[in-house]
């Protein structure tokens, strides 16, 4: 696809997503994730039984396209 890291997004919830957490793009942890995934993530969302990835595009991504 030739997408560069500093224009993609990442989601997570526990341990093991935070090997797709890189210093380009976007990451993201949920409100229920772990905390070192948290500590990690430059956005927390909502949790994931609180529309976690709908809260995301609203937030982030709508927010992006709609300041320009």
């Amino acid at each position: 696809l030739n997408i560069k890291l500093s224009n993609t997004l990442r989601v997570g919830d526990e341990l093991n997503d935070i090997s797709m957490f890189f210093d380009e793009g976007i990451n993201v942890s949920v409100l229920n994730g772990t905390k070192e995934l948290k500590d990690k993530a430059d956005f927390i969302a909502t949790s994931c039984d609180k529309d976690a990835i709908s809260y995301i595009i609203d937030k982030i991504i709508y927010s992006a396209n709609n300041t320009k």
